[in-house]
């Protein structure tokens, strides 16, 4: 790939905003993490961006941060409606099938589902 301004160079990289291949006397800036621009405009609409998804991770809860925190509270909530389930299960088969074995069984992996979804929630 050439270079867009300078035809008779070789391109060392692309400008991260308009895809223009890009020589070395061409690279206007590559602070930005490792983006190559080409121009300040370029570098103008890619702070733009950047900013937009910032805001946007801070709008949806979307930060590195509070991922880790919250997918911990969502698998605890969610061992704990499994042992709840279980021990409804093992509640009817006691009561309503006469199933003794099976209940207990099934009461016994609500109750490890639940003190599971506990310890998940507790770390936090």
């Amino acid at each position: 790939m050439q270079c867009f301004s300078h035809q008779d160079k070789q391109a060392i990289c692309i400008c991260n905003v308009c895809s223009k291949g890009l020589c070395k006397e061409c690279v206007y800036s590559i602070e930005n993490k490792g983006r190559p621009i080409c121009s300040n405009t370029c570098k103008k609409s890619l702070q733009q961006t950047l900013d937009l998804n910032t805001y946007a991770a801070k709008l949806y809860g979307i930060t590195k941060k509070a991922g880790p925190k919250k997918m911990g509270i969502r698998l605890g909530m969610l061992d704990i409606l499994i042992g709840i389930v279980f021990a409804v299960m093992g509640m009817y088969f006691l009561m309503q099938l006469n199933l003794t074995e099976v209940a207990l069984f099934s009461i016994l992996c609500g109750f490890i589902f639940i003190m599971r979804g506990l310890s998940f929630i507790k770390k936090i």
